[in-house]
């Protein structure tokens, strides 16, 4: 009975700490999937704006949704805006205690977003749906 509590207890124990730092990351994946689509999706929205403004005001978006949301994670993202559309970029990697340990190493555990939202100008688009 104690030579087999010996085994089983460290190897459920992994498997519980594992499970809790993948669903961290997996939280984290998600998060920043959605904050670069609420960016986008505001940057959409400013039709009055140029380019260059509309890509600063995307990157300022991103950096203060993922400040708010984001745990132990570094981040780098890059936004491209075009006439049509805006692609953002997101890559985030994990940097954990595993990672001090020398256990799990940074690119291991690497995760690229990439979203690309539409933009729209309603009044464009009332305009051309009517010739």
């Amino acid at each position: 009975m104690t030579i087999e509590a010996g085994i089983y207890v460290p190897i459920v124990f992994i498997v519980i700490i594992t499970i809790l730092y993948y669903s961290f990351y997996l939280y984290n994946h998600c998060v920043v999937y959605q904050s670069c689509y609420i960016a986008g999706l505001r940057g959409s929205n400013c039709n009055e704006l140029t380019n260059s403004e509309i890509e600063d005001y995307v990157n300022q978006e991103v950096a203060k949704l993922l400040d708010e949301q984001i745990f132990q994670y570094q981040i780098k993202y890059k936004s491209n805006v075009s006439i049509s559309s805006i692609q953002i970029s997101a890559e985030s990697a994990i940097k954990y205690i595993l990672k001090r340990m020398g256990i799990v190493n940074e690119e291991s555990l690497k995760s690229d977003r990439s979203v690309k939202v539409m933009r729209t100008n309603p009044v464009m688009f009332i305009r051309i749906c009517g010739k």
